[in-house]
């Protein structure tokens, strides 16, 4: 490939889509009220994470200190939440952070924000569904669990151990209801998220009334027990406390419940090369315990990779231009994010990030191997330049 049609190829990675594109019109009207939008944010936290995920997380991750996790995850929420606020103030438009991304930053920055939305949303959705299932089977004596073990069991790695058409006819029943209209669907989100809150306010009454702190110590008998079964996990045995398995067990569980609920389309819209420093930092946790020459060489490089990206987001031109919401103590509070977002990453497990890293390599080859070449802005850039030269033709007067 030439030096020309590389710098063609490179420059075609950071087109940016304009704000009122020439002939593109849109059909959808604004007929949600606050009280909508704010129950649709309410209902997409309140999800079925919030039953299933705190508990998995308390028993093996947190303990009781779950409560600390969800307010370090909430902070960081905060934080990008601010940031994605003011895009949504910039960029009045239907997209969300795929269209902040591709007004702001460029194409491919805004397919990749788009492909981890889709993950985003696929792995809520279903991580939904199957909470809805694995419920109402154990309200009917599990009888569709046995059913479906007999009659259809899948024996392959990295797959439940059935197909749960209960939960695929939840989500095809949603999808119609979604179908009707963002109004319609709206309603029904109002009526469940109030039934959800319903259900917290009982829960965290009860816990008041029936908590028991004695509950926290953990009994040699049941420390020997762990023991002899194999039931560690990846912090050791639980000790009791406040802090069963340390602060290291509290922070990786706000790392979990915070990218369980929220995603990662928040750090997409922040900086995607966090995602790259997050997996070597955390590929080297061991070493630098050690302190291994290569780990400290490459814990300096990303050290000054990061003060790099601070120096250029702080050099960042800013705009004058007056939103309806602006990010305050611009630009420490981004900055902030940002390290806070790379920390959580850190806390992942290497499970995640090989599963991550599968998603991201289909994505960009889907991208490089065809949307790339297909762009609709490409194809309208392509349009607008044609029509420049038929506009500068010039034409011989007899």
């Amino acid at each position: 490939m030439s030096g020309a049609r590389m710098l063609r190829f490179l420059k075609s990675l950071s087109r940016r889509k304009p704000m009122e594109p020439e002939g593109e019109e849109s059909n959808f009207r604004r007929c949600l009220t606050t009280l909508d939008l704010v129950a649709l944010g309410v209902g997409s936290t309140l999800g079925a994470g919030v039953y299933v995920l705190s508990g998995e997380v308390a028993r093996t991750v947190s303990g009781p200190s779950i409560i600390l996790s969800f307010l370090v995850a909430a902070v960081a929420s905060v934080f990008a939440g601010l940031c994605y606020a003011e895009f949504g103030a910039r960029v009045p438009k239907t997209g969300s952070a795929y269209l902040y991304s591709y007004v702001t930053v460029g194409e491919i920055w805004a397919f990749v924000t788009g492909w981890n939305l889709l993950l985003s949303y696929v792995i809520g959705t279903s991580s939904v569904a199957r909470a809805w299932s694995g419920t109402f089977d154990d309200l009917i004596g599990n009888a569709i669990t046995r059913s479906l073990r007999e009659a259809a069991a899948m024996d392959l790695p990295g797959l439940a151990p059935y197909p749960d058409f209960f939960a695929a006819g939840l989500i095809m029943l949603l999808a119609g209801i979604l179908a009707f209209g963002a109004k319609e669907s709206a309603v029904v989100n109002k009526i469940f998220t109030a039934l959800n809150i319903l259900v917290l306010l009982f829960v965290i009454v009860s816990g008041f009334i029936k908590g028991d702190i004695d509950n926290w110590n953990t009994s040699q008998a049941s420390i020997l027990n762990e023991s002899l079964y194999g039931l560690e996990d990846k912090y050791g045995i639980s000790t009791g406390g406040f802090f069963p398995f340390g602060v290291d067990g509290t922070i990786s569980g706000a790392a979990t419940c915070f990218y369980a609920f929220v995603g990662f389309d928040c750090i997409a819209t922040t900086v995607f090369i966090a995602i790259a420093v997050s997996l070597l930092i955390s590929q080297a946790g061991d070493s630098l315990r050690g302190l291994e020459w290569w780990s400290l060489l490459l814990l300096t490089v990303v050290l000054g990779l990061l003060v790099l990206l601070v120096a250029g987001i702080w050099r960042q031109p800013q705009s004058t231009a007056t939103a309806a919401f602006m990010v305050p103590f611009l630009p420490v509070l981004p900055i902030l994010s940002i390290f806070v977002n790379v920390y959580l990453m850190i806390q992942l497990g290497s499970d995640t990030w090989a599963r991550y890293a599968v998603w991201m390599a289909v994505g960009l080859l889907i991208y490089f191997g065809y949307g790339v070449r297909h762009s609709v802005q490409k194809q309208r850039l392509e349009n607008t330049h044609n029509d420049v030269h038929i506009h500068n033709i010039p034409r011989n007067v007899e």
